[in-house]
């Protein structure tokens, strides 16, 4: 059972993280996401996932974030920008996250413990 987020240091960001592949990516992302508390949900290859559909889908409470995993090299498919654009049409934010240091950081802040509990 995931322990206390606030008590969490910050996951420190992988040296090599640039040469991850996106199914590395994303193990890395959801057991980090565990660790800090959060409820992780993978739709990939299940029965009823609608194609295009965000990588992974994670809760905390009322918090929840969508995010779509790719390669350093991966550009989204017409099916995806379809799915971001209906999820923004109804004020929900789909975080586009590549192997970087600076997405692996961007992912911590949307990962941390936050007051407002505002969702997306």
């Amino acid at each position: 059972m995931p322990t206390d987020s606030r008590t969490q240091p910050r996951i420190q960001c992988p040296s090599y993280i640039e040469r991850f592949t996106e199914k590395q990516f994303q193990m890395l992302l959801v057991e980090s996401a565990q660790l800090l508390g959060w409820h992780v949900t993978a739709f990939r290859n299940m029965i009823g996932n609608p194609e295009g559909y965000p990588d992974l889908t994670l809760f905390r409470g009322p918090e929840y974030r969508l995010f779509e995993l790719k390669s350093g090299k991966g550009v989204l498919s017409g099916i995806q920008i379809h799915w971001h654009a209906e999820a923004a049409a109804n004020g929900v934010t789909v975080h586009v996250l590549r192997p970087t240091e600076a997405d692996w950081e961007r992912a911590m802040d949307l990962l941390a413990p936050t007051t407002d509990n505002v969702a997306g």
